[in-house]
This record gives C-alpha cells, structure tokens and sequence, in this order.
C-alpha cells in the first residue's frame, strides 16, 4: 500500500479529501499534515523510520505557517527527499503559483473541484499515477 502525505489546513477539504480517496483510491494509505512545518516533520519522521515513508506528497499552496511551495522548496533542497514526486491540489488559479510550482518539478498542478464528484474523478487520475 502506497502512502501518500496530505498537506492541507482546511478540516472540510481533509474530510472530502479522505473520502474521494477511501473510494477512488483504496490502494493508498492517507496521512495529513495540517501545515508546512507539520509537512516536513513528518517526512524527518518517516525518514528516521517513525513514520511511513509517503510514495508522494500532495500540497495545497496557501498553508498557515510555511505555503506549499515553500514546503516544496525545502524537499526539492533535502538530499534524500529532493526526489519525492509532488503534486499541488489547490485554489490558486494564479499563472504565478503554477509557474512556480512547475520549477519546483512538481508532476501536476490540480484545481481543486467544486464538487465531490469531480473530486473523485481527480483522486482516480492521481491514483493511477501512483
């Protein structure tokens, strides 16, 4: 079973986020980080084998403490994780987000969906990435 690291503060996106992935993608385990710096602990943890090591990292942008991008950065800088395949799930329709988000390599750049339907599809394409 993959692992795949959420990375979202909003506590109603993490519910509809697990269950698209409960039903669209029953092959993964779900571990959410509700921030950046809870982000990057979490891969230091997996690193030292407390946690389990996330087969991908799926970031929204706009996190309190440290943005998405920022946790990205630091991966893409980490000797050992700077491989780590990411995507970004997010509201920002911005060229700016995006166009950073892809020089930080990630391997797509997702709006997150207005409904639940839309968001499993996504979960389904991601899924079959995995």
């Amino acid at each position: 079973m993959k692992t795949v690291l959420l990375v979202e503060d909003d506590p109603d996106d993490v519910v509809v986020v697990r269950r698209a992935f409960q039903r669209g993608c029953p092959g993964a385990r779900l571990e959410i980080a509700e921030d950046g710096e809870q982000a990057l602990r979490y891969l230091d943890d997996s690193e030292r084998g407390l946690k389990p090591a996330p087969a991908h990292l799926l970031l929204d942008i706009k996190l309190p403490r440290m943005s998405g991008l920022e946790v990205l950065d630091a991966v893409r800088r980490h000797p050992r994780l700077g491989a780590l395949p990411a995507t970004i799930l997010t509201s920002s329709p911005l060229d700016t987000d995006r166009d950073r988000a892809r020089a930080l390599g990630i391997r797509e750049y997702l709006l997150k969906p207005v409904g639940f339907s839309g968001l499993l599809d996504l979960v389904r394409r991601f899924c079959a990435g995995l």
